[in-house]
């Protein structure tokens, strides 16, 4: 088992301008190919592009891995948007996260460029019912 240590504080945290700056360097995001996103074009056919086009540089760049669980003495996982950018982009590792470490990222990521971000949650389904916790 792990113990969250916390979750986001606030639905509306953002990163700086500098954090994502960096975060779309560290996927290679082609910033000069895609105009930048803002609350008026997210939900444009335009702002879809770009999200459709940022979806896959992090999911070809950001690992899907639950190392932290397995490997970690403590098995303390924090949710904060803070030190979840420190492991996925600040920390220069190569990590990246499981499911919600991934999600809250992201969800971080997406509000910050303009996005509206709607948390919700999910299980897996399989022929022989729920999968999961």
């Amino acid at each position: 088992m792990f113990t969250q240590m916390s979750g986001p504080r606030n639905p509306r945290e953002v990163y700086t301008p500098g954090q994502i700056d960096t975060y779309l360097t560290k996927i290679s995001f082609p910033v000069t190919k895609y105009k930048t996103v803002t609350q008026s074009t997210a939900r444009t056919e335009e702002g879809l592009k770009y999200l459709s086009k940022l979806q896959i540089y992090h999911l070809a760049s950001v690992p899907f891995e639950n190392l932290s669980l397995h490997y970690s003495n403590e098995r303390v996982i924090s949710l904060d948007k803070d030190d979840l950018y420190e492991k996925i982009v600040g920390s220069k590792t190569g990590r990246g996260g499981y499911c919600m470490e991934q999600n809250i990222f992201f969800g971080v990521v997406m509000r910050t460029l303009g996005y509206e971000v709607i948390p919700t949650g999910a299980r897996v389904m399989t022929p022989r019912g729920l999968t999961g916790w």
